[in-house]
């Protein structure tokens, strides 16, 4: 499978804040869209070139709300950009920029069946 865009946010491409908030408001209905078939799944990440040291780390997290996808792994910041590809069957890659991570954080998801459940 190719890389698909699921859903971005970039407040360089806003005018002004009402623009900004109506970006924001349609990444999370983007986010929305393509994650609530994965409510109360498991969600695992590998992260890498995290922050100005460039670290790497890994998260898992239970679905609970779509909005988790982007708000479990941001830096506690809000001048950011957050971009978004479907890279496979339940696998995901975002990048993150922000004043630490110019480049860009990877965060690289895949959304896994919980114990004794159905992974769609």
């Amino acid at each position: 499978m190719n890389k698909q865009i699921i859903a971005s946010y970039d407040p360089q491409y806003f005018k002004d804040e009402i623009d900004a908030e109506m970006g924001y408001e349609t990444f999370i209905d983007e986010i929305n869209w393509e994650f609530k078939k994965f409510l109360n799944k498991n969600v695992y990440v590998n992260a890498t070139n995290i922050g100005w040291q460039h670290l790497q780390g890994t998260k898992e997290f239970t679905l609970n709300d779509t909005s988790q996808i982007f708000k479990e792994v941001i830096p506690n910041t809000s001048d950011l950009s957050f971009y978004l590809w479907k890279i496979g069957k339940n696998k995901y890659h975002a990048k993150c920029s922000h004043h630490d991570a110019p480049m860009g954080e990877n965060y690289y998801y895949s959304i896994k069946k919980n114990k004794g459940g159905n992974n769609e």
